[in-house]
């Protein structure tokens, strides 16, 4: 690969790493959160991902989730 040289170029490569043959990745979006927010609750995949021991509330792991969706948008220009 050659040197990314501007945003065009950063978006043109992360869309070739996030399209296969057969999946195609997406950035999280807000109606993603209700799914994220249970994996984050239930405590069997909890304890193998982390250091917690009790799962986060629903609301902490909503708030988490809307956090990594927000930072996953391009920033507004204007």
């Amino acid at each position: 690969m050659t040197g990314l040289t501007g945003v065009p170029g950063a978006f043109g490569y992360g869309d070739s790493i996030l399209v296969g043959e057969r999946v195609r990745l997406r950035g999280v979006r807000d109606d993603d959160l209700p799914a994220l927010a249970g994996w984050e609750m239930d405590p069997g995949r909890l304890i193998t991902v982390s250091n917690w021991v009790a799962p986060p509330s629903e609301a902490a792991a909503k708030e988490r989730g809307g956090k990594a969706a927000r930072l996953q948008r391009p920033a507004a220009s204007g």
